[in-house]
């Protein structure tokens, strides 16, 4: 799966897509980081040090896939916060319509409404 830079493009990926897609980018991270140290260790034994433009490279690409998982983490954990928000408001809603008389209810959710500007 391609990785975007775009938060829009993140967004209208599913849970599931992301959880995916960031389980690709920490491969990719530990792939690069795997690199990193055979390239240093290549350097301490045999005294033969890569390429700087390649070191330019991988250290970006390092810090570009860091940032986008945490912006995958990030996004999930927005998700889970909203989810679990809006279930116990709708959980509240059910037992307020249950327990309360109706005009008491009704009144109480008129005032919400007003109040959320609705």
């Amino acid at each position: 799966m391609p990785v975007s830079t775009d938060p829009k493009e993140l967004e209208r990926l599913t849970s599931d897509e992301l959880l995916e897609l960031k389980l690709e980018l920490e491969g990719d991270l530990s792939s690069i980081r795997t690199q990193i140290a055979a390239a240093q260790q290549k350097a301490r034994e045999q005294g033969e040090y890569a390429d700087s433009q390649w070191w330019l490279k991988v250290n970006w690409a390092l810090k570009t896939k860091g940032r986008q998982c945490q912006e995958i983490q990030l996004l999930l954990r927005r998700r889970k916060t909203q989810a679990v928000k809006t279930s116990v408001e709708s959980e509240f809603v059910t037992l307020a319509r249950a327990k309360l008389p109706p005009e008491q209810f009704n009144s109480l959710l008129q005032e919400a409404k007003e109040h959320a500007g609705l």
